[in-house]
């Protein structure tokens, strides 16, 4: 079993479609599952090129 960021920066490492993971990143987020602060600095640790896969996607997600 893996938690929720490592799941996200799994797929962000495979080059996915920046819509698709933004859509993944704000359901993990209105889930409580995650914040965006957790997420980009536990994918910056664990895989740096899937960190900037995250940020792409960041852009297309609405604030709350």
């Amino acid at each position: 079993m893996t938690t929720p960021v490592r799941s996200i920066t799994d797929v962000a490492a495979g080059s996915p479609d920046e819509d698709q993971l933004a859509r993944l990143i704000v359901d993990a987020r209105d889930g409580g599952l995650l914040t965006v602060r957790n997420l980009r600095s536990r994918a910056e640790v664990i895989d740096p090129r899937a960190a900037l896969y995250i940020e792409r996607a960041l852009q297309r997600v609405p604030t709350s």
